[in-house]
C-alpha cells in the first residue's frame, strides 16, 4: 500500500486533508494547497495528476483509484461511501485516527521485541564464540589427557570442528540465508500471505 509514500506521510496527508475540507475548501483547493507543501516528489506528482482527474470530472475515489500502490481498496470503499453521504472530511479524519493508532501500537510491538531481539544476538554471539574459540581450546585439553569424552561433548567438540574446517563456506551459507529471508521479508506477496497472516 505504501510503496511511494510512508504510512507516516499518508496518515499526515488524511489528516490535512480531512482539516482543510472541514474548513470548507472545496477538494481541488484542498489539493493544490498540499501539493505546495508536500515534500515527496513522487507523492506531489500523483497529487497533481489525481487534481487534474478531478477537474477534468473524475470523482474523487475514482482518481484516487488509479494509484492501488498508495491508495488501498479498503481506502476507496470508504472514499465511495463518504462521498454518497457527503462526509469525505470525517471519513479522511477517522481514517488518519486508525492510522495514529496503528504506528503507536507498531511502535510499541517495536519496543516490546527489543529485549528479545538483543537476548537472541547476544545468545547468538556467545555461540560464535564458543563454536570457533573456546570449545577448540578444550578439545586440545581433551586430547591432551586422554579423557573419556561424554557424547554429548563429543558432538560439541565435532561441531566446532566442523564450523572451525569450514568458516567460509559457513559464512557464504550465512550469508545467503540471511540475503534469502531479507528478499521474503521485502517481498510484497510473501508479507502479505504469509507474514502477515502469521502475526
Amino acid at each position: 500500500m505504501f510503496r511511494e509514500i510512508s504510512i507516516k506521510e499518508f496518515t499526515e496527508f488524511n489528516r490535512v486533508f480531512s482539516l482543510l475540507l472541514l474548513s470548507r475548501l472545496t477538494v481541488i483547493s484542498a489539493l493544490d494547497l498540499i501539493i505546495r507543501q508536500t515534500k515527496n516528489e513522487k507523492f506531489k506528482k500523483v497529487l497533481g495528476t489525481i487534481t487534474s482527474n478531478i477537474k477534468s470530472g473524475h470523482s474523487l475515489s475514482k482518481a484516487f483509484s488509479k494509484y492501488p500502490a498508495i491508495f488501498s481498496e479498503i481506502y476507496i470503499a470508504n472514499l465511495k461511501v463518504a462521498e454518497e453521504t457527503g462526509n469525505i472530511a470525517e471519513v479522511l479524519n477517522e481514517f488518519a485516527d486508525y492510522q495514529e493508532k496503528f504506528l503507536q501500537l507498531k511502535s510499541k510491538i517495536i519496543q516490546a521485541l527489543r529485549y528479545p531481539v538483543f537476548v537472541l544476538l547476544v545468545s547468538l554471539a556467545v555461540i560464535f564464540f564458543m563454536l570457533f574459540f573456546l570449545i577448540p581450546t578444550f578439545e586440545s585439553l581433551f586430547q591432551s589427557v586422554r579423557a573419556n569424552i561424554p557424547p554429548l561433548t563429543a558432538f560439541l567438540l565435532d561441531l566446532s570442528e566442523f564450523f572451525v574446517n569450514n568458516s567460509i563456506e559457513v559464512s557464504i551459507v550465512s550469508i545467503v540465508v540471511l540475503l534469502f529471508v531479507w528478499f521474503l521479508l521485502k517481498n510484497k506477496s510473501v508479507k502479505e500471505n504469509v507474514i502477515d497472516r502469521l502475526l
